[in-house]
């Protein structure tokens, strides 16, 4: 299946040390989408550089800059770029996620969902964990944007609303077998997987219109990589030391790939490797790759015992995320919702 599962609201270590996904990700029906544009709109904010107010809870340029972030790692987990109006909603998406979790934090505290101090240092533990040691923890920090209360308090929020959900909504919902048959036998083009790879990748990113001089510095570092890597030394551990992808952290991991989900170059010769090959370098949009496929598969069709439990997680968590945007709906017309965006915006 093309869907990630995971649990509905966690924090994510890629490019943002902090990041929520799940509560609010994902869109509900185009009847029921209610976009940012429908919301009252101000020309002077509150304070400097704020975008969105939710009752007295202020969200700020920087706020929504982060999602914006967090949400385009998954084009570049694929090597695609969004279009211009691909980007347009994902912004608007992104505005509206925030908000949907700004009325979920208000009705935590409605409902006296805490959480102590104890757990969130066990939280941040586990970030550290991450991590090689506590100085490259505490470099990711600075890279975005994020100081040690920061963290503390974002981490806390996302805690809170955690447990929020679990207790109003995930608690509450369960599949049966017989549901999960009846959706893997209505959707066969779901657990069909056409011939597909697994790979990694090391990037290193240069701009198309970057000069001469920084598509060399680029050049010699991916080559410099590529030597290395051809010379028997450890593809994933290159992966960190060298990329600028995301994914750096899980050894340049794309995980599976099938035909369509990347851009040319990059797929092109990424399918023409065998199964520990390593590609020579590969240039597109986002800057020159080094490619290497750990293993690949022919077209087959994915027994249910196999995808039962993953479907059964899948079902949940969907009827989960229903249950979650219309809660936020009927939430948002009883909030006071306030935008300051110029008309393009």
């Amino acid at each position: 299946m093309k869907k990630q599962y995971g649990r509905f609201l966690l924090v994510f270590i890629a490019v943002a040390i902090l990041a929520l996904s799940g509560a609010c990700d994902k869109k509900p029906p185009e009847s029921e989408q209610q976009p940012v544009s429908e919301s009252k709109s101000h020309p002077d904010p509150p304070a400097p550089n704020v975008v969105a107010k939710v009752n007295d809870n202020l969200i700020t340029q920087e706020d929504w800059d982060k999602e914006v972030s967090r949400m385009m790692v998954g084009f570049m987990r694929s090597g695609t770029a969004p279009t211009d109006g691909e980007m347009n909603a994902l912004r608007k998406t992104a505005l509206d996620n925030l908000i949907g979790r700004e009325l979920l934090f208000l009705e935590s505290g409605a409902k006296g969902v805490k959480v102590d101090d104890s757990e969130v240092d066990q939280r941040i533990q586990d970030l550290k964990s991450r991590f090689e040691n506590d100085e490259s923890f505490q470099q990711s920090l600075k890279e975005m944007g994020y100081t040690p209360e920061t963290l503390r308090e974002q981490l806390k929020r996302a805690m809170v609303i955690d447990r929020f959900i679990e207790q109003e909504f995930a608690s509450k919902v369960s599949v049966t077998d017989q549901e999960i048959k009846a959706y893997y036998d209505a959707h066969p083009e779901l657990f069909t997987k056409g011939e597909h790879i697994s790979a990694r990748h090391i990037l290193i990113m240069v701009a198309p219109d970057a000069d001469d001089a920084k598509k060399a510095e680029a050049k010699a570092r991916i080559e410099e990589a590529l030597k290395r890597a051809r010379a028997g030394e450890d593809f994933a551990a290159l992966a960190k030391e060298y990329s600028d992808d995301t994914t750096k952290e899980d050894g340049g991991n794309l995980g599976i790939i099938q035909k369509g989900q990347t851009v040319k170059p990059f797929e092109d010769a990424a399918f023409a490797l065998k199964p520990g090959e390593i590609s020579g370098v590969v240039e597109t949009r986002f800057g020159y790759h080094i490619i290497k496929v750990d293993s690949r598969e022919e077209s087959e069709v994915v027994p249910f015992e196999e995808i039962k439990d993953q479907l059964a997680n899948y079902l949940r968590e969907d009827q989960i995320q229903q249950d979650i945007s219309q809660f936020i709906k009927k939430a948002r017309t009883k909030a006071t919702v306030d935008l300051f965006l110029p008309e393009s915006g």
